[in-house]
């Protein structure tokens, strides 16, 4: 099927015609457009259609060199060049099939899809009635039609697009070519990426968004309860020097504002995580450093996870000339500084978050990972257990 069978070579100038069938079945094609040219190239008035048959009659055209323009849907245009003489010949012709419609996207046309990782594989079928190899080109964006081509004569019918975020809509467009350079472009199929969130209460009525990044789910808020799972208070510190000889659980709020904790959570020291009577909601614990790890280690490592954690936006976060939090994970984390372990003092809110793990390093230290307003990282390192600082839990 890589050329043109063409039997005869003459039309005549008193109307003689020809067939018109296809390359593959050798079905005889009707509906065939079938026009005579200008010298230059354009169409002419002389045209005619193939019949239920596949015959075609010329019309009665001047001697000479002509060219003939063959046109069918899901057909490659044929133009070629006869001469027109005043013997009876049949000029027969074959249109080569152009590849199939791509079809059957997986996901389907106008799929909500849950979101678990920037990338996001995806298929579909697609035949050439020719037998054919068939390349492709993918197109991806965020417009209708999508722009950006993101692979170019890929003979496998997926591929894996990159680098998506979540709570938006993608547009993308196939485009078969077989070898001979029929061209079959597909429709414009969609789908939307949306982050699978919920809800967890905690044992004093504080309600918390959450969200799941890759298998975990993870608290989408900072915690901010004031109370152990049995109810028993836990200690509210505000004198700087009280708490920097603490032993025990305590919280307290930046600044020794109670509004902040509206916002940005309350501050906690390591005592307050090991304590018996338990800190998180029922069902959920606060991580372990290799939990954090594991979140870290599926946003694409330490270097680059800061950006994908942090809020978007300078509403709660300093802005930097380096770029703002994406928070494409939708973990939302905000900057609520943090509490100085040996004087008390209080530091940093809008510029970093520092999140407690449950595990620690010594008897003095534990583990904490931090992000930073003007840093795309996300940092670990320990601190001396009587710091104050933010939690965020995850389910068990």
């Amino acid at each position: 099927t890589n050329c043109i069978l063409i039997v005869g070579g003459s039309i005549s100038t008193n109307g003689r015609g020809g067939t018109v069938s296809s390359s593959v079945t050798n079905i005889f094609l009707s509906n065939t457009s079938v026009v005579v040219l200008n010298n230059d190239d354009s169409e002419s008035q002389l045209h005619t259609t193939s019949d239920s048959k596949g015959y075609y009659q010329v019309p009665s055209v001047p001697q000479g060199q002509r060219k003939i323009k063959f046109r069918r849907q899901n057909f490659q245009t044929f133009i070629t060049q006869v001469y027109m003489s005043n013997s009876d010949y049949n000029y027969d012709v074959q249109l080569l099939n152009k590849p199939g419609f791509p079809s059957n996207p997986n996901p389907s046309d106008g799929a909500n899809v849950i979101w678990s990782g920037p990338s996001l594989g995806v298929q579909w079928t697609c035949s050439d009635p020719s037998m054919d190899v068939l390349h492709y080109d993918i197109l991806l964006g965020t417009t209708n039609p999508p722009l950006q081509q993101v692979s170019q004569n890929q003979t496998s019918t997926n591929i894996v697009l990159k680098e998506l975020e979540p709570n938006t809509t993608y547009f993308w467009k196939i485009i078969a070519k077989d070898d001979y350079n029929n061209i079959t472009e597909g429709p414009v199929w969609r789908f939307t990426i949306n982050l699978e969130t919920g809800s967890v209460t905690d044992v004093a009525g504080n309600k918390y968004k959450t969200v799941k990044i890759g298998n975990q789910w993870w608290m989408a808020e900072n915690l901010k309860v004031t109370c152990y799972r049995n109810g028993d208070v836990i200690p509210n510190i505000s004198d700087n020097a009280q708490w920097a000889n603490l032993k025990t659980g305590a919280y307290c709020n930046y600044g020794n504002s109670p509004v902040t904790a509206d916002t940005y959570g309350r501050l906690y020291n390591w005592y307050a995580i090991k304590d018996y009577r338990g800190l998180a909601p029922v069902g959920w614990h606060v991580p372990t450093d290799k939990e954090w790890q594991m979140l870290v280690d599926y946003l694409g490592g330490s270097s680059v996870s800061g950006v994908k954690l942090r809020e978007s936006g300078t509403t709660h976060w300093n802005s930097s000339k380096n770029g703002e939090g994406s928070n494409e994970s939708g973990f939302t984390a905000l900057p609520g500084g943090f509490r100085i372990a040996t004087k008390g003092l209080y530091d940093g809110i809008g510029i970093t978050a520092l999140f407690w793990t449950s595990t620690e390093s010594n008897n003095m230290d534990a583990f904490w990972w931090g992000l930073y307003f003007s840093m795309p990282i996300a940092i670990r390192l320990t601190d001396t257990k009587n710091s104050g600082l933010s939690i965020r839990c995850v389910k068990d």
